[in-house]
């Protein structure tokens, strides 16, 4: 997830939430990098070797999602938690539909703004894995029944699949 360029005098207290089309949802930060102000992209990736420091010096780009607040809430209409902080939270769901990206100022003051001027998703998906019988043909008579294997197979993990038979 990459935002654009984000702008906030104490990040601390800003808290974002992405939420897919299924209804799934995953804090991207909240309670991080401190009072630091800090004007830049962020982006956030579950394999990135960095997260978000609770308190620092400033923020950095290509993060882990980081919740230093758990208890946290996001008003509607954002979904209810709780709400992980892991961004495979989608994998394996429909990227089609509506995302969208929810962004609360909890500071208890009265706020002190904050600024961004888009999101991006990158969503990175693998080929369909293929099918096949392990029988290459078989026979069987008018009214009786037979049992077939149907292998799906690919690289790494596959996820849920359906196949759909026909027979003629």
């Amino acid at each position: 997830v990459d935002l654009g360029f984000v702008e906030h005098d104490a990040p601390r207290d800003l808290d974002l939430l992405l939420a897919g089309p299924g209804g799934q949802a995953a804090v991207l930060m909240s309670d991080a990098c401190g009072t630091t102000p800090v004007h830049e992209l962020l982006s956030f990736n579950d394999e990135s070797p960095f997260g978000l420091p609770s308190d620092g010096v400033f923020c950095r780009n290509d993060v882990t999602p980081a919740d230093y607040d758990p208890g946290d809430t996001f008003p509607a209409p954002a979904p209810p938690g709780p709400h992980g902080t892991k961004l495979s939270a989608f994998d394996y769901t429909d990227p089609t539909g509506e995302w969208r990206l929810y962004a609360v100022d909890d500071d208890a003051a009265g706020g002190d703004g904050y600024f961004w001027s888009r999101f991006k998703l990158k969503i990175e998906t693998r080929p369909r894995a293929p099918v096949a019988f392990d029988q290459g043909a078989v026979q069987a008579d008018e009214g009786t029944q037979r049992a077939l294997t149907v292998t799906r197979s690919a690289q790494g993990d596959l996820g849920p699949g359906a196949v759909t038979v026909t027979t003629a």
